[in-house]
């Protein structure tokens, strides 16, 4: 017999951290976190996860975490959360939702980043193990750097951009808002991309993108 639980009542620790979005990218922003957690003095901890669609039952459990209940049981939340989404654009439209809520975004950076001198980034944050930026990057906000990403000298890359494992930006690369860089993907130098493009896993993006456009091969050529 499966039993159905109900959502775990409301927390409110302001030391607490809730993750947004309990799929596979959050389930992976929650080792993340921990391991980021483990490595630093903060005494903050991670309450649970909320999702609009419950998770299997004992998926999250057996992380040592709990369904908290739809995103907008975050307002219920006093603390800290972050945006554990995938998508670019999904992540922006659930930050609307959510901005303003508690107090506020985290920044989740894996003990075994390596960032170089002069790279600034906005609210939320994310670089997942791995992960290589140089010198003299921009991010935007809640950009998301999945495993082994690197990113080279000089790039600007806007808000809610996601870059997945093993993406490679050379240096001087612009990537617009909200555009997917798939998994293996090459930039190469001085390229720019613009807002809501999806690049293929494993493309070799040699010259400019334009917006809305989605590119894959070697080298990397528009589809409808």
């Amino acid at each position: 017999m499966v039993l159905h639980m109900p959502p775990a009542a409301p927390h409110t620790d302001p030391s607490g951290i809730v993750i947004v979005g309990a799929g596979g990218h959050g389930r992976e922003l929650h080792w993340a976190l921990s391991a980021a957690l483990a490595a630093g003095s903060s005494a903050m901890r991670i309450v649970g996860f909320v999702d609009d669609q419950r998770p299997a039952d004992g998926l999250l459990e057996r992380m040592g975490c709990s369904w908290l209940g739809q995103v907008d049981a975050l307002a219920d939340h006093a603390g800290r959360w972050v945006l554990g989404i995938g998508a670019p654009a999904s992540r922006a439209r659930v930050f609307e939702r959510v901005d303003g809520v508690g107090d506020g975004p985290i920044d989740v950076v894996h003990p075994s980043v390596l960032i170089g001198p002069d790279v600034l980034w906005g609210d939320g944050f994310v670089a997942c193990a791995n992960v290589s930026v140089t010198t003299q990057v921009r991010f935007g906000m809640h950009v998301h750097c999945n495993r082994h990403v690197t990113i080279g000298h000089d790039c600007v890359v806007g808000d809610f951009v996601s870059l997945h494992p093993s993406a490679v930006l050379s240096g001087n690369v612009t990537v617009g808002e909200r555009t997917m860089i798939g998994a293996g993907a090459v930039v190469l130098p001085g390229v720019t991309i613009g807002r809501d493009v999806q690049v293929g896993a494993g493309a070799v993006v040699t010259k400019d993108v334009a917006d809305g456009e989605t590119v894959v091969g070697a080298p990397a050529r528009r589809i409808e």
